[in-house]
């Protein structure tokens, strides 16, 4: 039997992890773990995995870390970023060659411990308080003396849920006196993190990495709104890859990765390039999100996926670098900004486009959509790929006018 690539938890973009690995002929095995199981989180189609292991208490763990062993297996990845120290855990004790230290497993899934550890390693970082549900007298007063507006994030809940920008500390007070107290996850939340307000322009670096040396998949910019002090996407565009700004996105995530203890696995780093240079907003030890979507879009410009790059430290094959060649692509995103019931995705008029490649609607048709909290209340997205920069834009130009029609879904 070949050697298994085990995920704990592979809850993000698990369709296309299944589906792309499954193509490069790779064995698949998948763990669940107790928080997961007992939040159940997704029901997952027992078809996507060739082995399926359950840790339903503690003490099973034993029993399942023995099971996985026999397959037998060549690593295993973390699928989701709630359960990491216990993804690390096993890593270590199911296939120790290629597994993260436990020790620097907090810098992993603390968001405010990421920051400290860059900062012990004189990286650039940025300005942060750790906060519980009620704002200290001395807190309050050394607010005072900060810039507004904050962002303010829970120190352990998936990518961006819960994340919010506050104008002032009354605001801070109001966001911790309604916050959820669980995660998406339904993992208690431990405190939350008040950061600095990053000014300049977010990029997203999708990577793998095997003994500590990184291999790129590709660097994306994100254009972002805010709604009612909500962040919400706009759009995100594949960069090319000899783009100069890729230079250093790419010196600096590896830097990050390294500080991280990251060194085997899977990674999808959000950096902000500011004024004086990159600052890192977090990693996740994960595949980038969006069921697949960002990956995708980097094929489409002819650069390697985070699973291509798997496939081949699996196959024991050259790492796979990007194509030389120059086709734009972008993921647009469609938000709703009126209560009201979904519709089927128009795809008969986006088939129209010249650069349109395909989508997804992320709502049940009758479903009631809500206006947009969080980066989770996406409606829909879709991706255009296109050698002409302008035909891409006034494609993206005419979804917009359709959207304000409400035509589209």
């Amino acid at each position: 039997m070949p050697p298994s690539i085990v995920f704990v938890d592979p809850f993000i973009s698990v369709n296309f992890l299944s589906a792309q690995l499954k193509k490069a002929k790779i064995h698949l095995a998948v763990i669940y773990t107790i928080c997961n199981i007992k939040k159940g989180f997704f029901a997952l189609s027992p078809e996507l995995f060739d082995h399926h292991f359950s840790i339903k208490k503690a003490s099973d763990t034993d029993a399942v870390i023995e099971q996985v062993k026999a397959l037998p297996t060549l690593a295993v990845y973390s699928g989701m970023e709630a359960s990491l120290s216990l993804s690390d855990y096993l890593a270590y004790r199911i296939a120790p060659e290629y597994a993260n230290s436990e020790t620097t497993s907090i810098c992993r899934t603390s968001k405010y411990e990421m920051q400290e550890k860059l900062k012990l390693e004189g990286l650039e970082s940025i300005e942060q308080m750790k906060v519980t549900q009620q704002l200290t007298p001395i807190q309050k007063e050394l607010l005072s003396t900060w810039s507004f507006p904050v962002i303010i994030k829970p120190s352990n809940d998936a990518g961006s849920a819960g994340v919010q920008s506050c104008q002032s500390i009354a605001e801070i007070e109001a966001y911790l006196k309604t916050s959820r107290k669980k995660n998406l996850m339904g993992k208690e939340i431990g405190f939350f993190v008040v950061q600095e307000y990053l000014e300049g322009i977010e990029y997203v670096v999708d990577s793998f990495s095997v003994h500590g040396k990184h291999y790129l998949s590709a660097v994306h910019c994100y254009r972002k709104d805010v709604y009612q002090g909500n962040p919400h996407y706009i759009y995100l565009d594949v960069i090319a890859h000899d783009d100069p700004v890729v230079k250093t996105m790419w010196e600096y995530a590896q830097n990050v990765l390294s500080a991280l203890g990251l060194n085997e696995g899977l990674a999808h780093s959000e950096i902000m390039l500011t004024k004086t240079g990159p600052r890192l907003i977090e990693v996740n030890p994960r595949i980038s999100g969006l069921h697949g979507a960002v990956n995708s879009a980097a094929a489409y410009s002819g650069q390697p996926t985070q699973i291509d790059l798997l496939a081949a430290f699996y196959h024991k094959r050259t790492m796979p670098k990007a194509q030389n060649k120059h086709i734009y692509s972008r993921i647009v995103f469609l938000q709703n900004y009126q209560v009201r019931k979904a519709r089927p995705l128009n795809l008969e008029k986006l088939q129209t486009l010249a650069s349109f490649k395909e989508a997804e609607m992320l709502h049940e048709p009758g479903t009631m959509m809500k206006l947009p909290e969080n980066v989770v209340d996406t409606i829909a997205w879709l991706i255009l790929s296109h050698p002409d920069k302008e035909q891409l834009w006034n494609d993206h130009l005419q979804i917009l006018v359709w959207q304000q029609q409400g035509c589209l879904y």
